[in-house]
């Protein structure tokens, strides 16, 4: 999530005010109780509290969460799979590439190490 919001730059503040490596909208930072969202340890233990929160609302679909986190819940509450905003698709699909390339690669790490284990 950080490298897709941020791409680990600690600071950056987008167009529409959402901050740090997270990208933590105002109001949900202070929902969340980040005092400063530019602070490594705080926006990131806002922004994994906030995931969880997502993926309890959503009842862990991934493609919902993404969305949610990207749009904002209402809207995806509302509307579900439904919602089709270009920016978000684009988004959800973005994640999902990054999350399956990520899986991949600690599958052939892992396999590699085992096999030099042996």
């Amino acid at each position: 999530m950080v490298e897709q919001e941020s791409a680990w730059r600690r600071c950056p503040v987008s167009s529409k005010g959402a901050a740090g490596l997270m990208q933590l909208m105002p109001d949900t930072a202070t929902k969340l109780g980040v005092r400063d969202r530019c602070d490594p340890q705080q926006n990131i233990s806002g922004g994994v509290r906030h995931l969880a929160y997502l993926m309890a609302k959503f009842h862990s679909d991934l493609r919902l969460v993404a969305a949610a986190y990207y749009a904002g819940e209402r809207v995806v509450e509302a509307k579900g799979l439904r919602y089709s905003n270009p920016d978000v698709v684009a988004y959800v699909t973005r994640l999902r590439e990054r999350f399956e390339r990520q899986k991949q690669f600690q599958s052939a790490k892992l396999a590699s190490s085992l096999g030099r284990t042996r």
